[in-house]
């Protein structure tokens, strides 16, 4: 069935190719009980999506590779990513959820969020941060050996 929709996936009303890839990565990463759609709400904890958010700053691997990883979906890495790039670990806090108020009250959730991170979320903010960036150092490293050892090779010639 599988290679069916991959081959044909507008015959099967599946978005897209992409998509059916995705479900199969899902299935030999977890299980063929990954791809049921459970229609829950789920909150993620803020650590779990400071894991995912470290995991993909640290590791040279895509945001698919990531959601796969972790059971998320691409979506969700992306919108973690962007939070923890725009308000650090403070933005991954799970806020209540639930309709607005009906009142006429200031919404300064997204503000809140920025302005009061604790001592601990700004810590595991740069921890993230400054291990992105030893990451980033240590491949330019490496290419800068790799670009030596070509150099040399080339002047022995």
């Amino acid at each position: 069935m599988i290679l069916l929709i991959k081959h044909s996936p507008k015959k099967y009303h599946v978005g897209s190719k992409s998509s059916v890839e995705c479900w199969v990565a899902y299935a030999v990463q977890h299980g063929l009980v990954s791809v049921i759609v459970e229609h829950r709400a789920f909150r993620h904890s803020q650590e779990f999506k400071l894991r995912v958010v470290e995991y993909a700053e640290t590791h040279e691997v895509s945001q698919h590779q990531v959601a796969v990883h972790f059971a998320v979906s691409d979506d969700q890495v992306d919108h973690w990513l962007r939070e923890f790039r725009a308000n650090g670990a403070a933005g991954l806090r799970t806020l209540r959820g639930g309709l607005p108020s009906m009142t006429k009250h200031k919404q300064h959730n997204k503000d809140q969020r920025k302005v009061m991170a604790t001592q601990l979320e700004r810590d595991q903010t740069k921890i993230i941060r400054l291990e992105h960036e030893l990451q980033d150092v240590k491949m330019q490293r490496d290419i800068l050996k790799v670009l030596a050892t070509l150099t040399k090779e080339s002047h022995t010639l």
